[in-house]
């Protein structure tokens, strides 16, 4: 046999492995027994483990080069870390959420979203609804709904202060927040009222629609929000306790020059963020300055989520997730799809912004249903191994990282999940949708005792 037919029968047997996995991660296993049968092969598992969905990466991969320029890169600095990274995963021993826990109708409206508390031993978690509340509930009396506190809005979006978990930043449909001390146990009328003194701590009405995402920096000093209207702002403490005072505002446009929508945001560190926008191919790293100018929040970064480089649009990104250990930025589109990428190695920079083009790790396609009305959102497990997606089809889809499968289907909501967030050590697993529930779910033994490390990122 010569060197071309000895490369022709290589690459049949690839292609052979590459379709059986198609089928098999998409649930086809009888067809696989009978394509195993008639071929005369057997499925190797370890064949393709470094690359997943390679049926579907491949015909994505040749879609993008049809309808935009291809451009040749060099090899990434970032996979030598991400490969190292993926070796590590594949040795740890965590298991994923998936045994039904608790059930409990926290709301007499939807429930939109919903965060634990970020400390190791904490019982506590917040839910938001359409109803304007922030119920606080506690899992060691079974979901107990302990207080309730009114936001400025409807609640789209809950995140903890991971230096001060006992505050929550609650993000509103009426373009304003609020921030809610959840173990101030206080009277009905102290609630309903902004007040350092009581359980509603602050709230301000800043932006002009819907404010889709809002975060706390890793260190807590700071908070972004980011809404429909094209904006973000950046807040940082006053001059009192439980005080905060804008100290940064950036405006983005569309390509029409028209407001853009920003749809999903992500601390990198303490001083900078990413931001999505909806129709747009790249992310944008804001960095915040101290200058306290009226360009205090200057876009230093565009990284280009298109992997062959070039600005076709054919997903907006809904939301996003740096990993635990801060390598790796998790994406959720609206096709049905996530994506992995690597944190860039470049810096940002204020003078000369570098666009750099987005190193893929990983894409998930199977058992996701997201299209272009759905609201996907994503938790990552506390070590990492595992990473969980809200599904259309009122499922949580439960991504092993270092193989790139879709390992499990979470069912029990009764219609759709708006919400995910993991604990930051049991594994955990809760979980919120319009049934007006929230549903937890409890992961192996293995899952506890995992880092607090990614409290803030649940």
């Amino acid at each position: 046999m010569n060197h071309a037919q000895a490369r022709g029968q290589s690459a049949q047997s690839n292609a052979l492995q590459a379709v059986l996995q198609f089928l098999l991660e998409s649930g086809y296993q009888s067809t696989a027994e009978l394509l195993q049968k008639e071929a005369g092969v057997e499925y190797d598992v370890d064949a393709l483990i470094d690359m997943p969905a390679r049926v579907v990466t491949a015909l994505s991969s040749y879609d993008d080069q049809r309808t935009g320029a291809f451009k040749k890169r060099e090899i990434d600095p970032e996979l030598l870390t991400v490969t190292r990274w993926m070796g590590s995963l594949r040795e740890s021993k965590e298991t994923y959420a998936s045994s039904p826990s608790l059930s409990l109708q926290t709301h007499a409206a939807n429930v939109i979203c919903c965060k634990f508390q970020p400390r190791a031993d904490s019982t506590l978690f917040a839910a938001g609804a359409a109803d304007k509340f922030v119920a606080i509930c506690d899992t060691n009396q079974q979901g107990a709904v302990l207080r309730r506190v009114q936001a400025s809005g409807p609640v789209l979006c809950l995140h903890f202060n991971p230096a001060r978990p006992e505050l929550v930043l609650a993000t509103c449909m009426n373009g304003g927040h609020s921030i809610v001390h959840v173990e101030r146990e206080v009277n009905a009328a102290a609630a309903a009222e902004a007040s350092p003194a009581g359980a509603l701590v602050h709230s301000a009405i800043e932006h002009k629609k819907f404010v889709v995402a809002g975060k706390w920096s890793p260190d807590g000093r700071h908070y972004v929000t980011g809404s429909h209207d094209g904006s973000v702002n950046v807040y940082g403490a006053g001059d009192a306790d439980f005080t905060w005072k804008q100290v940064g505002r950036h405006e983005f446009l569309a390509r029409d020059n028209s407001a853009a929508v920003v749809e999903a945001l992500e601390w990198l560190d303490e001083r900078s963020f990413v931001v999505s926008l909806r129709e747009d191919n790249y992310l944008r790293v804001l960095t915040l300055q101290d200058n306290g100018a009226a360009d205090a929040l200057p876009e230093t970064m565009r990284i280009n989520v298109n992997e062959t480089g070039d600005d076709h649009v054919s997903f907006t990104i809904l939301d996003l997730r740096l990993s635990p250990n801060g390598l790796g930025i998790l994406c959720a589109t609206d096709r049905h799809r996530v994506i992995l990428l690597a944190r860039p190695v470049a810096l940002p920079d204020v003078a000369s912004p570098p666009t750099v083009v987005g190193v893929h790790v990983r894409n998930f396609y199977t058992m996701i249903v997201n299209d272009g009305y759905s609201t996907p959102r994503l938790a990552w497990s506390p070590c990492g191994r595992f990473a969980y997606v809200t599904s259309q089809d009122r499922a949580l889809i439960v991504l092993e990282i270092p193989s790139g499968r879709s390992v499990h289907r979470i069912t029990g909501h009764e219609i759709n999940v708006r919400d995910v967030a993991t604990h930051p050590t049991t594994g955990q697993v809760l979980s919120c949708g319009f049934d007006k529930t929230c549903r937890m779910f409890d992961a192996a033994p293995a899952a506890a005792g995992a880092s607090a490390a990614a409290a803030a990122s649940s």
